[in-house]
């Protein structure tokens, strides 16, 4: 049940900070936010003047020094809505001469949010980044069909188990070897658990905090 797995987590967990310095071995940290405050900044005014609300983006530290770490190139990424994550692999790709980001995205129904999507990202930086506006279950079996293997993978889209365990398994699958598997709140139900047993990989579990302070748990898998 749920507060097993919140006692579970909560034991395995390291922080963001310990998994980049140890795990990654990245000696000379520099916040994301410090690094990168000008787009950063930027890209939370245009956000703070929309009409709606979306949810928020994953660990920007995370992200960023695990796509320096695997040396990335290829991206997948599913869930966009404002676009902070994908702001985070777009920057870290203009810093690198080739590579590619694919993020998909079904905009909420009803909700009328579709120009909205992926707000946070300036144009400049959109060259890199091939964003399917379909459901998982449809735009994941295409993009991974033109895409070569994938070298950090970020999942934040459909959070039930059946939909994590489904996607999870052919997101896998296309990773290259040496490649990071990364999905966003792991607290909701067993299946980035279940997954790493499937596999047979330790799962890395990283506390870190939503933009409203509140306590999340990102998993991640090296294959």
């Amino acid at each position: 049940n749920s507060d097993n797995l919140q006692t579970y987590l909560l034991k395995k967990c390291i922080s963001v900070h310990e998994f980049i310095t140890l795990e990654l071995n990245i000696n000379n940290f520099i916040p994301f936010d410090e690094k990168f405050d000008k787009p950063l900044s930027k890209a939370n005014e245009r956000v703070a003047e929309s009409e709606i609300e979306m949810g928020g983006g994953s660990d920007y530290d995370l992200l960023y020094y695990i796509c320096k770490a695997a040396n990335a190139r290829i991206i997948l990424e599913t869930g966009v809505a404002y676009g902070f994550s994908s702001l985070t692999f777009l920057i870290y790709l203009s810093k690198v001469k080739k590579g590619l980001l694919t993020s998909l995205d079904m905009p909420y129904p009803g909700r009328n949010n579709e120009e909205y999507v992926g707000l946070a990202v300036p144009k400049r930086i959109r060259k890199k980044w091939l964003l399917i506006r379909r459901p998982d279950f449809i735009a994941l079996e295409s993009a991974l069909d033109k895409l070569p293997s994938i070298d950090v993978s970020h999942y934040d889209s459909d959070k039930s188990y059946y939909g994590r365990m489904r996607s999870y398994k052919k997101i896998w699958q296309a990773l290259r070897k040496g490649g990071y598997f990364i999905s966003d709140d792991i607290c909701d139900n067993w299946a980035f658990i279940d997954f790493s047993e499937y596999v047979n990989k330790h799962p890395f579990i990283i506390k870190t905090e939503d933009n409203f302070g509140i306590s999340k748990y990102i998993g991640v898998l090296i294959k």
